[in-house]
């Protein structure tokens, strides 16, 4: 039995990581009392997503299982295939203090980077690296789309 966002082209074992949502320290509490987890993450043009960067004061990067190159199947359990990048935000955003489960397949630690989009999840300023010394920039022909306040 595969889990959601599993084709059988994808080889790899699918892992639930549970993550909880808070605003990093030194970032002001969103007026709708919602949160993400510190990630930014690119899709490719088969609709998959991958996991670009981790905001070193976020969640997702504290909880130690998530890594750049990680593929993202699901979240909640609600396969993310075939979404906009901004429905898969939209789904990893969530009450503050609330947890977020995310269903991935460890990727080799290369992120996937590609022309049409790249979120910037974490906040992190354009060009900035994080603690692991990721680059937030992608690395494609034309600017990345950003965009603030995401997962």
């Amino acid at each position: 039995r595969g889990s959601p966002g599993v084709s059988s082209a994808m080889a790899g074992v699918v892992e639930q990581v549970r993550v909880q949502r808070q605003v990093p320290t030194g970032i002001p509490e969103p007026a709708d009392g919602n949160a993400g987890i510190g990630i930014a993450f690119a899709a490719d043009e088969d609709g998959k997503f991958s996991i670009h960067s981790l905001h070193p004061q976020g969640t997702a990067y504290a909880c130690g299982k998530l890594d750049p190159g990680d593929l993202l199947l699901a979240v909640d359990e609600e396969s993310v295939q075939g979404l906009d990048i901004p429905a898969v935000v939209a789904k990893i955003k969530g009450p503050i203090d609330s947890f977020v489960t995310l269903n991935i397949i460890k990727g080799d630690g290369k992120p996937l980077y590609v022309d049409d989009a790249t979120v910037d999840a974490s906040r992190n300023a354009k060009g900035k690296k994080d603690s692991r010394g990721k680059s937030n920039n992608a690395r494609s022909k034309k600017e990345p789309e950003q965009a603030s306040g995401g997962g």
